[in-house]
Order: structure tokens, then sequence, then C-alpha cells
């Protein structure tokens, strides 16, 4: 009989094992496991492509970075069914226009995966933080 060490090991082991082969799933497939949104949570549902936001980031306004400013904007996106960039506004701004415009500029750039209900397109929005750091 194993000691108790080794069983807890194995759990351990186990558990792991089960995490990982979660997550891929849900990486693998990010649109067919999407669970709807929850009452009373508005439409946001659809996803920025990561890929595509980190291959086409934001353009750093030449004049916010030689004045060291940074901030977060977080602006909405709106999408249609088939993923389509459909308009963005600030949510909440960074306190620098040219920041929040670069946002904007930036967003229509990237790839979105629509809301999935019910195994049907819908179009969503998404709450998207855009952060600009001088590191």
């Amino acid at each position: 009989m194993p000691s108790s060490t080794a069983r807890r090991r194995h759990a351990q082991r186990a558990a792991w094992l089960a995490l990982i082969a979660c997550l891929g799933v849900s990486l693998a497939c990010p649109a067919r496991d999407r669970r709807p949104p929850l009452p009373g949570s508005g439409d946001y549902g659809a996803s920025v492509d990561i890929a595509s936001k980190n291959a086409n980031p934001p353009v750093y306004p030449a004049e916010a970075r030689q004045a060291g400013i940074e901030g977060t904007v977080v602006i909405i996106v709106r999408v249609d069914r088939d993923g389509k960039f459909l308009r963005a506004f600030v949510e909440r701004s960074s306190k620098n226009r040219q920041l929040d415009q670069a946002a904007l500029e930036a967003a229509r750039h990237w790839r979105y995966y629509p809301t999935i209900i019910n195994g049907e397109h819908q179009r969503g929005r998404i709450r998207i933080p855009v952060d600009f750091n001088l590191e």
C-alpha cells in the first residue's frame, strides 16, 4: 500500500493534469466553449484576438512619450456577428486625449471573436484595457 505522501503527490499530480487539460481545451476552442453572458451583465460575450492585439499595438503618441505621460485607457469595442469592428468608445479615460485616441485607433486594426449564444454568432462588445507605459 502506498504511503500517504505518495497518495498526496499522486492526487496533486492528477489535479494539475486536469487543470492543464481544461486550460488547453478552453484556449484551443475559445468561441465554441463560451457561455452566454449573465443576465444584467450587458453583452460582453465577444473577445479580442490577443495575437492580433499584440501584433498591432497602439502607437505611443510622440508628444505624450516626450512628456513622460503614462496611463491606462479602458475602451469598449462593439463587433458585429462576424466579429468585425463596428465602433469603439472610451469607457475610462487615461486623462490624456492623445493616449485615448491612440487606443481607439489601435482597436480598429485588431481581430475579434463575436459573442456565441446557443451556437449562433451574435453582435457583442468587449471591454479592453490598453496600457501605455514608458518602460
